[in-house]
């Protein structure tokens, strides 16, 4: 995923967004969400849009997904002008909200075939498409099954078909798996690489580090705009910084007495009742807590850089 800022070699692109701008009218009140994003995507990945509530990244869905107008900027999928072709568009991606929108009292196939008749397919080509997804998901003995009965994971795979019936170019997930237990999670995240390895284009949305680690392509939001992207190793072996921990019984003064010692050498915080340092030397800064402060050492554990803690120093918020 990369950020927008000037003319690119020419490549197959699933998704376009250019200078986008949106504002909330709250209350006689405005709140700018959305402060000039811009980015593109390449066909054929996964790509991750990370971000905490409040960055941006579900307006930005909002808009690409028709469900908001943006006050300036465009969208295009495959070509196609969100604003100018805006049915082309709709049929061109198919959506998954971050809210259940099931019917739970409906069977999981009855569900599926309102929807498709809803997308306008004819029932031969909806009949055939029902049950090639439910077959590919393991949802053929259960498809006669209320939906209501069903766990978070199964109910979340026949979202997912909803999504897919009118064979999309473009995926587009919004926190598609909040709720669910990790095997639930895992499971669907083997369903998107599938759908990817056989040339489905995707962009989700998450907060979730180990969810952003399976992404070929990251963007990183926050207040509104577009702070960094790239792939998760680029992303990593840029950041260059690396971090050690400890607990100790006065905590507080060694804090005080590193930074002297330290100065702007590395960045000194509290992290979950640990010290964190953040370095570029850590053996540096690991021989010296071993020299000069091992009387007031608890535990020392030293740690490459994670996701979340590029985007916090990038951003300044955690996630």
């Amino acid at each position: 995923m990369a950020i927008v800022e000037g003319p690119k070699a020419k490549q197959a692109i699933a998704l376009e967004v250019k200078d986008l701008h949106f504002r909330y009218e709250k209350s006689k009140q405005s709140v700018d969400a959305l402060n000039g994003v811009s980015f593109s995507c390449e066909a054929e990945k996964i790509h991750g849009i990370l971000g905490p509530n409040g960055s941006g990244k579900s307006t930005t869905f909002k808009i690409i997904s028709t469900l908001l107008r943006a006050q300036s900027g465009s969208v295009s999928v495959f070509g196609i002008d969100r604003d100018k072709q805006e049915k082309q568009l709709r049929q061109a991606i198919g959506v998954c909200f971050q809210s259940p929108s099931l019917d739970p009292i409906l069977t999981v196939r009855e569900n599926l075939w309102v929807q498709g008749t809803l997308l306008g397919l004819s029932s031969l080509t909806l009949s055939k498409e029902i049950e090639r997804w439910l077959e590919k998901f393991s949802l053929t003995e259960r498809s006669q099954d209320r939906v209501g009965t069903l766990s978070g994971g199964l109910a979340r795979r026949v979202e997912l078909i909803k999504s897919l019936l009118h064979k999309p170019k473009l995926l587009l997930l919004d926190e598609p798996t909040v709720g669910l237990d990790p095997t639930s999670r895992e499971e669907f995240w083997k369903e998107l690489r599938q759908l990817r390895d056989q040339g489905m284009s995707i962009v989700v949305t998450t907060h979730l580090m180990d969810e952003a680690e399976l992404c070929d392509e990251l963007l990183f939001m926050a207040h509104g705009k577009c702070v960094a992207g790239g792939t998760p190793s680029n992303l990593k072996q840029e950041f260059k910084k690396e971090y050690v921990y400890f607990k100790a019984e006065k905590q507080d003064s060694m804090m005080d007495s590193l930074k002297e010692v330290l100065n702007s050498g590395a960045q000194i915080d509290s992290h979950n009742g640990r010290v964190r340092i953040e370095t570029k030397n850590p053996d540096e800064v690991i021989d010296l807590l071993r020299r000069d402060y091992r009387d007031q050492l608890e535990s020392l554990e030293w740690d490459k850089a994670t996701l979340g803690d590029i985007y916090r120093s990038k951003t300044g918020v955690s996630l």
